[in-house]
């Protein structure tokens, strides 16, 4: 007889720790499932910012390489100089 309660106590403390633990399963496979909707929803926000992001970055690209080509394309700093030095040469010149 005490053979058999202590199967029957032990069955009982058994089904119950599978319950406990079959719930806490469950508990985890939502949470799990919950986590990756959460996931996926910050990956899309993140690829939009990305977007963004990379259009303004080729923006200012595109607008460093517009002015690097207007400044190529007038006189440089060196051709003024050497102008004004004329100008002033020559200018002076007349004056005295």
């Amino acid at each position: 007889m005490f053979f058999l309660n202590s199967l029957f106590f032990s069955l009982l403390f058994y089904s119950a720790e599978f319950q406990r633990l079959k719930g806490v399963n469950t508990k985890s496979a939502l949470e799990s499932r919950e986590l990756k909707q959460q996931l996926a929803k910050l990956q899309e926000e993140n690829d939009v910012e990305k977007k963004e992001l990379e259009t303004a970055y080729a923006g200012v690209i595109t607008n460093q390489k517009g002015d690097l080509a207007e400044q190529r394309s007038g006189p440089s700093f060196f051709v003024i100089c050497a102008i004004l030095l004329v100008f002033d040469v020559l200018f002076c010149s007349l004056v005295f």
